[in-house]
């Protein structure tokens, strides 16, 4: 009996399983009824593919708040070649798949282009801005996941993209892989988020923020992202 040929693709819908992703494609009706992932709407695939420079597909798969871990285990499990593992699996030295945190990806996309396998990663902000720390993070570990030059899992191709409702300023790339860049620089998509938005927030007498909580305010967190 031959045994089945796992893709990447396989391997990133088989690690989707947060209860947010199943209740929100139940909610919405944007679920594959034979996958674990999202549809995308005609618009989002042509924003986000005049972002990255791509033609994003009707059949592209998405999945939401995606752990790294299982992305990097997709990598790993993809490089090796052999299909599901049946018994353990040893860590990297320097660079293990499992290291115990959440950190995770907030929408990932994936497609089939001719021999390729495309693989966009779209992290989002819709208040606040990002810190170098927090990039510099992330950069850091999708490097150790698809190599210095994003060619280390055959037949895969990644693209990083910020999505936001404010372009951020004075992100400094000096660690950045030449594949999480265009020009020198980030890619960006614009994240659509309705005016109006409001916060509440700890305040003293005199509604200014205060860690003592004795009374309560509200502010409106309608802003630009800054990067610190």
């Amino acid at each position: 009996m031959t045994t089945p040929v796992v893709t990447f693709l396989d391997y990133l819908e088989a690690f989707n399983r947060k209860e947010r992703f199943f209740l929100v494609a139940f909610a919405t009706g944007s679920g594959f009824r034979d996958k674990a992932a999202f549809r995308l709407s005609e618009e989002f695939r042509s924003a986000l593919g005049n972002a990255v420079g791509l033609s994003i597909p009707e059949d592209a798969i998405a999945f939401m708040d995606y752990h790294m871990e299982w992305l990097h285990a997709c990598a790993v499990l993809t490089r090796i070649g052999t299909g599901w593992p049946e018994t353990h699996m040893d860590q990297e030295p320097g660079n293990p798949v499992s290291i115990g945190n959440q950190e995770d990806i907030d929408l990932v996309v994936a497609f089939i282009e001719g021999a390729q396998t495309r693989v966009v990663l779209v992290e989002a902000k819709a208040e606040t801005g990002w810190t170098n720390k927090q990039l510099a993070s992330k950069v850091e570990r999708l490097q150790r996941i698809f190599g210095d030059n994003g060619q280390s899992v055959p037949g895969v191709k990644p693209t990083f993209c910020l999505c936001s409702p404010f372009n951020s300023e004075n992100i400094v790339y000096d660690k950045w892989p030449a594949w999480t860049l265009s020009h020198g620089k980030h890619l960006f998509l614009k994240l659509p988020v309705t005016a109006g938005r409001r916060a509440v927030f700890g305040a003293d007498s005199l509604g200014r923020p205060s860690r003592d909580r004795k009374f309560w305010h509200v502010r409106t967190t309608d802003r630009a992202a800054v990067i610190e």
